[in-house]
């Protein structure tokens, strides 16, 4: 059975991590994989957290904020059994899943959110209902990280992580902040 860090560690971790002042190196040839792998973007944070242990959450039962700088093992839900804050441009296939946990951060910026396969990602205001624009992502085909979207975010504000879209039942992603 695999052991779960508890929920409060995670965030504590997580927080640490966005302030700066305790942020993991980056794991031996995580820059090196990133740039091998064509990511324009500098994920060696990104990937060193990917290797780290995952949180795992259920969204069946997940009523809790995400924690911010760890994986996270996501166990999703039916598409059309959860609602949708904003519309998606298309309505998600028969037979896919997705989620909408939700999530704070704790300073203004950019952050990212990157996912390990397939699903649609937005992020959605939950106290105004508006889809935040995102203004860059980037996707690769051969990598641990499938898909990295940024989005500028304001802290202490509740977001709406919507995701779809999914074939598969599980997805992981990361929610870390963004840096030149």
């Amino acid at each position: 059975m695999k052991a779960t860090p508890c929920l409060s560690c995670a965030i504590v971790f997580g927080l640490l991590a966005l302030g700066g002042r305790a942020q993991p190196a980056p794991a031996a040839g995580a820059a090196t994989a990133a740039a091998a792998s064509g990511w324009k973007m500098d994920l060696s944070q990104e990937l060193a957290l990917w290797h780290a242990q995952p949180v795992a959450i259920d969204l069946a039962t997940f009523h809790e904020r995400l924690p911010l700088g760890a994986r996270i093992d996501l166990k999703l839900v039916p598409n059309g059994s959860f609602p949708l804050p904003v519309a998606l441009r298309s309505p998600p296939k028969e037979g896919t899943f997705g989620g909408t946990p939700v999530f704070t951060v704790p300073a203004d910026g950019l952050y990212r959110i990157s996912a390990g396969s397939p699903v649609w990602i937005e992020v959605a205001d939950q106290n105004a209902g508006v889809a935040v624009h995102s203004p860059r992502y980037e996707m690769q085909m051969h990598s641990e990280i499938r898909k990295c979207v940024l989005f500028p975010l304001r802290a202490g504000v509740p977001y709406v992580l919507q995701l779809s879209g999914s074939v598969k039942a599980e997805v992981s992603v990361l929610l870390t902040a963004d840096r030149p």
